[in-house]
């Protein structure tokens, strides 16, 4: 018999341990801590598709150097390589560190501790986090499966 509040419970476990809801919800975590976060893979792609475009745009501008701007090829090389470095998107992946950084910041004043910096994307993209009185994180369903009636004396 538990006490809660004002009131008090008789409550059957009817799933302990492996087979409990919690330990099955931190077994799908422990899967999903391997891969890598959404934003990461977006930032990956973005850089992967300037890189492939990049190659033309330079075959471009060494193009107008030689052929419109009547350039020689050794002059035509510095400017093109210029250009083209200039295009590569290396402050991606800094940018978001620090927006991780700030945001893990923010958190930290409110007193929210991070498991990781992926927490803050996870956090980013929900509306509604239901917890029970302990904080563990839990379903936003419950159901009452069985009612017994008891004697007086509880």
């Amino acid at each position: 018999m538990f006490s809660i509040g004002q009131g008090s419970v008789v409550a059957r476990l009817t799933k302990v341990g492996k087979e409990s809801y919690i330990n099955q919800l931190t077994s799908k975590a422990k899967v999903i801590k391997d891969k890598k976060s959404e934003m990461i893979k977006d930032i990956e792609r973005i850089i992967r598709v300037a890189g492939i475009l990049i190659i033309p745009v330079g075959g471009l501008l060494l193009y107008q150097s030689i052929y419109v701007n009547h350039l020689d090829f050794a002059e035509a090389v510095p400017p093109m390589v210029g250009a083209v470095i200039g295009m590569i998107p290396e402050g991606m992946y800094l940018l978001a560190t620090i927006a991780l950084a700030l945001s893990a910041a923010r958190l930290a004043k409110i007193k929210v501790l991070l498991h990781d910096m992926r927490s803050i994307e996870t956090l980013a993209r929900i509306n509604v986090l239901c917890v029970d009185k302990t904080g563990t994180i839990t379903e936003s369903k419950m159901s009452v499966s069985n009612v017994v009636k008891l004697h007086e004396k509880y």
